[in-house]
């Protein structure tokens, strides 16, 4: 596309646009109109009466005025293309050259790149680079529509204000003459503002896990102070009514040992840990659970089987092999699963049932009969 001589401004052909021909084209007209005309003389024209050339000589020589053409000047809110490439000319090497040798070149970086890759539309007034850097406004304006319809709280508290703010500064930049200089203002812009929007969401992101972890570090301190803390309950070691668990079992989770081996941490009232279970098998390779206390002593173990009809149960039996009780599982009059606990004579001495704690880790917790 060419461009006017005198003020840069696109046109469409010519060598200029019509703001600036327009007082050359008028100084030549007052030229042509302004030229002196030879009146006739009598004796040159034949039949004419004597008092019309006296009148003629009579008449006052006048002087034609010829007009100065006005000095051509350059419209719009904006300098000539010229001007505006030597201004990027001097500021991107003398921006370079700073950020080069100051003592904070990430910082400079950050403050001074986008303005000095801006300046390479203007120096370059390539017609490739400026129609890519037009296509951006339907790409824009596109993940802003997407960010629109998404629920999402990413989407809402960050893309929205990201595209929305672009396709803003995108608009505010049509008012450029210039093409060349409208493409680096518009990347330069997008680039600013993309960079606050990043360090901002970065910071906020920096602050939500900061919360987190001061949040999981407070709960493992609790956590600790009530192990450390809490001393053994009033309800004494009673494995023959406690369904095989250790004594004072109030809660279960399952976990893994340091080689990786499944277990149980079996935890009392106030969180202390009182004992394990870990699943192995029999001589004959049956599975089984074998129950411990705190000090690792065995106190009982556990093991499936069915009853008569073919339901599911599992005996519990003292450290010596005798048996002290069973566990049938069944579910509640809502129907979540409860595991009911009985000890030899058929008297229900407990329950159990599987939930989750706060993090969604799973957890069993117990329940007791009073001690008769």
């Amino acid at each position: 596309m060419p461009y006017c001589k005198t003020c840069g401004t696109p046109i469409p052909s010519g060598t200029q646009c019509s703001p600036c021909a327009q007082p050359q084209a008028s100084a030549a007209t007052t030229k042509a109109t302004a030229s002196p005309t030879t009146l006739p003389s009598a004796a040159s024209t034949p039949g004419v009466i004597g008092t019309t050339a006296t009148a003629a000589a009579a008449a006052p020589a006048t002087t034609p005025s010829i007009p100065i053409p006005a000095r051509a000047t350059t419209s719009g809110k904006f300098p000539a293309l010229d001007a505006v490439r030597i201004g990027a000319g001097i500021f991107a090497p003398a921006a370079i050259v700073w950020i080069v040798f100051s003592p904070d070149p990430a910082s400079w970086s950050l403050l001074l790149g986008p303005a000095v890759i801006a300046c390479v539309w203007p120096l370059a007034g390539n017609d490739g680079m400026t129609t890519w850097a037009e296509k951006l406004e339907g790409w824009l304006k596109a993940k802003r529509a997407k960010a629109g319809a998404s629920d999402g709280k990413l989407a809402k508290f960050f893309f929205r204000p990201l595209y929305g703010g672009s396709a803003w500064i995108w608009d505010k930049g049509a008012g450029i003459g210039n093409s060349h200089l409208r493409a680096g203002v518009r990347v330069g812009a997008l680039l600013y503002f993309g960079s606050i929007m990043l360090f901002l969401g970065l910071m906020v992101g920096y602050i939500v896990l900061a919360v987190v972890l001061a949040f999981l570090f407070l709960m493992l301190a609790l956590w600790l102070f009530s192990v450390a803390n809490g001393g053994p309950d009033n309800e004494g070691p009673l494995p023959r009514r406690r369904g095989g668990y250790p004594p004072r079992a109030r809660e279960s989770r399952p976990t893994t040992d340091f080689f990786g081996n499944p277990k149980t941490d079996v935890y009392d009232k106030s969180g202390k840990k009182v004992g394990e279970m870990r699943p192995t098998t029999d001589f004959f390779g049956n599975p089984k659970v074998d129950v411990y206390d705190n000090t690792g002593k065995k106190v009982g173990e556990q093991r499936p089987t069915t009853d008569f009809f073919g339901s599911p149960k599992t005996d519990v039996y003292a450290s010596d092999g005798s048996k002290i009780g069973e566990s049938r599982p069944t579910t509640d009059f809502f129907g979540n699963p409860v595991e009911k606990h009985y000890d030899q004579a058929g008297n229900k001495v407990g329950e159990s049932r599987p939930t989750t704690d706060i993090f969604g880790n799973p957890v069993v917790k117990h329940e007791w009969e009073e001690k008769k």
